[in-house]
Parts: C-alpha cells; structure tokens; sequence
C-alpha cells in the first residue's frame, strides 16, 4: 500500500472514529433525555390526575373521563391506576396489562417514587398523601413521538456519519494528492539523473519546509556523487596514464636494445635505465594500494598506540637512508613533561607513509636547501611542521594539490607520481588530524600537521 493511500486511510478511520464516537455520545443523550422528560411527564400527569380524584369525595369514572379529556391531551396507550393503602385499587382506567414490578407497592413505601419500564412503555409509581390517607398512583404509556424523533435523529446519524465518512475519505486523498505531489516529482527527476546527466539537480522550492530540506539533501548528495564520479574519472584517467609512461619506457628500452648487438657496458646502462623505471612503476603501483587502502574506512586496519617523537627520528633515519646528503634538521619544542601525552593510535606504518611522503616533497623541491622538522605540544595537540626553502606553490595551484595525479605547473619537470599529497591528507583524516599548506612562490612551502595527543 502506498504511502498516500496510509495516510488517507489513516485520516479517513481517525475522523470516522471521531464521528462515530461524537454520534453516539448525541445518540445516547438524546435518548436518555427523552426517558427523563417523559418520566417527568408521567410524574405530573399522575400527580393532577391524584388531585383531582381524591379531592373530590364521589366523582364517577365518566365524569373523570370527560375531565381528563378536557384538560389532558392523551397519551398513548395510557394507563391510570389509583389503590388505597391497603392495595385495594380505587380508580382503574386501564385498557392494557398493569406493567408495575410484582413488589411495586414496597418499594414505593420504602422509597416514595420508582420508576419502570417494559419494552417500550415506560411507568412511575408513587406515594401521595391526601386526607384520606395514603395512595398508590401508577402511571404508564407509550412515548410515541419521543420514539419516532429517536429514531429519526438515528436515521439521520447514520446517514451523516456514511456521508461524512465518504467526504472526509475524497478530502483525504486531495490533500494526500497536495502533499505528496513534491514527493513523486522529486521521483520522477531522480528516476531521469544517469551518468550522463548527474549536473541536474532537484527543485528546492523555498528550500525552508520539509520537502526543501529534502530536496537540498538530494542535491548536496548529488554534488557529492558528482565529485566523485569525476575523481573517479580523472583517477582512472591519470592512472592509466602513470601507469602507462614507465611501460612504454621499459617497453621500448628493451625494444632499442635487442634492436643490434651492444656491448657489455650498453647492456647494463640499459638495464639501469629499466631498473629505474621498475622502481618507478613499484612506487607508483605501491602508493595506488595505499590510496585505495584508506578509502576504505570500515576495513580491519592494524592498530596500535606508539610515541610521535619516535616516529619522527625513524623519519629522520628513513630519509638519511634513502637520501644521505639530505640537509633535514629535526627539533623538539614544548614538550609535554608525560610521555604518554606523545602517543598515538592507529595505524604506524600508513602514518609513517604520509609523514614520509611530506618530508620526500619538502626534500626534493628544495634543491639541497636546509629543510625544518619539527614536533611541538600546543592545546591539546600534537604538531607536525615541515618547512623548505624550496621552488613554492602557485597560489591558483593551492586548492588543487590534494587532488590525486595533480602536480602544480612548476612540479611538472621534477620526478614524481602526483599521489603523495592526496595519501597523506586521507591518513592523516583517518587518524582524526588535519593537514593544512602554506606556500609562497620560490620562497619555500610551510606543512602544518595536527594530531590529538594521547592522554
């Protein structure tokens, strides 16, 4: 069942409850107030009809009659007893059965006034007190009118409650309609964004009720979607492209040296030249995994707690091992009297990548110039500084360098593979720290790395 049909069903039985419920309360009253007001009418009616009776010392039942014709209009099926107390009965004007209860009389002298009722005739007996002693007046007809209204008002309930019931339900599914339309047209332009479409985007509105809030979430999502589908393109695209340029070298390197016969020295300059391009390929090939590896931030990654001070002096002998006359001058500053207060949880050797991939950059642009690396303890974080002197960063090239594959206009001559930046930044995330650079052209970069720091 849709979603529309609940809700006009759900409207439909709540204001048909509410109906049937209010016509019944009406329905009730009103037939309990016509019990009421024809036992009050009964009441007085026996009460004048005592009257005039036991006043009059010797009055015949046909002179009765003519008065109570005169005076009283009939009720139907009426019924008039009068008896002496000792329950004799003295005036009878009864066509039909005595309904009173068989212990009528007692619970008259216990309780003065009761009132009876069978099938649709209604009685009352009371006790009346006259100088000839006491009386027993019973009195019983059949409301006819109050009946015949009773049943009308339930006719006209019925009736009213049907068609009420069926306007409320029409109601219901117009306004459904209204409300819901924004519902299916938001489906029907989702159902038509492909691939080849995802610039589409949904219509807002006024943006500030429900719908337009529901509309500007589909839209943030679809800018998102549409991020990263281009990433994905340009990644695949820069990719194959990386991957590509060390093949075609291998390829045609190879392909020059058979191409005759060489001596020994070209055979080994050629098998350094595939060498170097091998190393190159297993680089690139081995940042990919590790990029892919962080995008996935539910999968089961070692971790572990280790001391940031420690791994900054490994960083240090890792890059005195791959670059020996490299010119990186490690500092500590405002170090925190507790050691644990260094340490930091995750995942050692993807940390150690991007620290590393930081530290390789600031080397190799800085042509040989003096590179700062620094650890500090500052608000509850630990800082990271890496800080060259090298070649700089375009400014319009600032917001782009994250970006897998991107190299900035003045980085294109030098080697490198355009992942480095892109892994450190999605680490270091994932460790719940931030990266942020700073750049002036061919004055040097500034890369500020903060971490939460242990307890």
């Amino acid at each position: 069942m849709s979603i529309r049909s609940r809700l006009t069903l759900t409207f439909t039985l709540l204001i048909a409850g509410i109906l049937f419920v209010s016509f019944l309360i009406i329905y009730y009253s009103s037939e309990q107030y016509r019990k009421v007001e024809f036992y009050d009418r009964l009441h007085e009616r026996g009460y004048i009809i005592a009257q005039l009776y036991l006043e009059q010392d010797e009055i015949s039942n046909n002179s009765f009659e003519k008065i109570r014709r005169k005076f009283f209009q009939n009720l139907h099926q009426e019924s008039i007893d009068i008896f002496d107390q000792d329950k004799k009965p003295r005036f009878i004007q009864d066509q039909y059965p005595f309904i009173a209860p068989l212990r009528a009389f007692d619970q008259i002298a216990k309780r003065k006034y009761i009132q009876f009722a069978r099938g649709t005739r209604q009685g009352i007996g009371f006790l009346y007190q006259d100088n000839q002693g006491q009386f027993y007046i019973f009195v019983s007809a059949v409301d006819v009118t109050g009946h015949r209204k009773i049943n009308n008002l339930r006719q006209v309930l019925i009736i009213s409650f049907l068609a009420g019931s069926l306007v409320v339900f029409l109601i219901g599914r117009f306004f459904t309609f209204l409300v819901l339309n924004p519902v299916s047209e938001m489906v029907a332009e989702v159902n038509d964004i492909r691939i080849t479409n995802l610039h589409r985007r949904l219509k807002e509105g006024n943006g500030q009720d429900e719908f337009g809030r529901l509309a500007k979430t589909f839209n943030q999502m679809l800018d998102r979607l549409e991020t990263a589908f281009e990433m994905q393109q340009n990644f695949i695209s820069n990719a194959s492209h990386e991957l590509r340029n060390p093949l075609t070298a291998i390829s045609g390197e190879i392909e020059v040296t058979l191409s005759r016969e060489r001596a020994p020295a070209e055979y080994k300059e050629s098998l350094l030249t595939l060498q170097n391009e091998a190393d190159r390929l297993e680089k690139l090939t081995k940042d990919l995994l590790n990029l892919a590896q962080t995008d996935y931030e539910n999968s089961s990654q070692r971790s572990e707690k280790f001391l940031l001070d420690d791994l900054v002096l490994e960083l240090k002998a890792e890059m005195d091992r791959l670059y020996p006359h490299n010119n990186i001058k490690v500092s500590f500053k405002n170090m925190p009297e507790q050691a644990t207060v260094l340490e930091v949880t995750g995942n050692r050797d993807l940390l150690k990548a991007a620290l590393l991939n930081v530290l390789e950059n600031a080397h190799k642009f800085s042509n040989g110039k003096a590179v700062q690396l620094q650890l500090f303890y500052q608000n509850n974080l630990l800082h990271v500084q890496v800080q060259d002197q090298g070649i700089g960063i375009p400014p319009a090239d600032l917001d782009k360098i994250f970006d897998p594959f991107y190299r900035a206009a003045n980085a294109r001559g030098i080697k490198g593979t355009g992942v480095g930046l892109a892994l450190s930044q999605k680490i270091i995330l994932r460790h719940h720290g931030q990266i942020q650079i700073a750049s002036e052209l061919n004055h040097g970069t500034l890369v500020q790395i903060t971490l939460p720091a242990g307890s």
